[in-house]
Parts: structure tokens; sequence; C-alpha cells
């Protein structure tokens, strides 16, 4: 079985599309694990021990977030370890210094772009499944659109 991780930061209003996730993820028959120290600035063993043995990454980091940086910390240790990873992030945010290829902005009034993205991402990947955006963009990219989906729902 698949393994794959979510880090998350999100506004309290956006709590419950870690669950969608999950789900959209389990479906794939991906078993899912996440961060469980918000309070730290440092990443503690087991959240390293779940990044490394993942197969996927997706961080996900919403405006009006607390813990931002931790999201961001763990993104970089994944991209450190090579573990395949999307992280998507609200446009309002001032996020930098990230590198763009793997980054899905998203504006939640008008989701199209970032759908957009998603899909040839996904159309792309699809054509060359012996490489690692493979199980990032087919098996993570229809996560990202069901998570942009509630997201565009949640305004």
């Amino acid at each position: 079985m698949r393994r794959a991780f979510i880090s998350y930061s999100l506004a309290d209003k956006d709590r419950f599309v870690v669950s969608r996730l999950t789900t959209e993820l389990q479906r794939k028959d991906m078993l899912v694990t996440s961060s469980q120290n918000f309070d730290s600035p440092i990443i503690d063993f087991t959240t390293q021990k779940n990044i490394e043995i993942s197969d996927l990454f997706l961080g996900v980091i919403t405006d009006q977030s607390h813990t931002p940086n931790r999201v961001l910390n763990e993104w970089q240790y994944a991209n450190q370890r090579n573990v395949p990873g999307i992280l998507v992030v609200e446009n309002t945010l001032n996020v930098q210094n990230i590198p763009k290829d793997n980054v899905i902005f998203f504006d939640r009034t008008n989701l199209g772009y970032a759908i957009d993205k998603v899909n040839q991402k996904i159309e792309f990947s699809s054509h060359s499944p012996a490489n690692e955006e493979w199980i990032k963009w087919v098996l993570g990219g229809a996560a990202v659109l069901a998570l942009l989906s509630v997201l565009g729902k949640n305004k």
C-alpha cells in the first residue's frame, strides 16, 4: 500500500477539508498520515519518519492559517528526502522562496486557473507513469481537485 503524508495549516473555517482530502487519498488505496505536533517550530522525529516513508507529500496552506511555516518546513524536509509532493497555497498569502514547479496557488473566488493547472499536470504525467511525477499528479492530483472544489464552495 502506498503512503501519503498531509501537512496543513488552515483557517478554522477550512478544517473540514482535511477529512475530504484524506477520503480521496484512501479511495486511491493510500495510507494517510499527517502532522501531529502543530505547536513545535521543529519537525519531531515521528513526523520526520512519516514523511520519509511516504510516497506522496501533500501540503495545504489557506489564508488566516495559524502555522504556515510548519507546513513549509515539512514541505522542504520532504523535498530534501526526494518525497514527491504537491503544495497547495491560497494566493492571498505571501509565501516566498519556494520552488513553483509543484506548487498550486489558488484563488477561492476563481478556481479555474488552479484546476486547469492540476488537470494539465495530471494529463502530462499520465503519459509517463515510469517517473515520480506519475504518483504525484495522478494519485495526488485527484485529491487536490477535490480539495479545491471544497475550498471554492467555502468562500
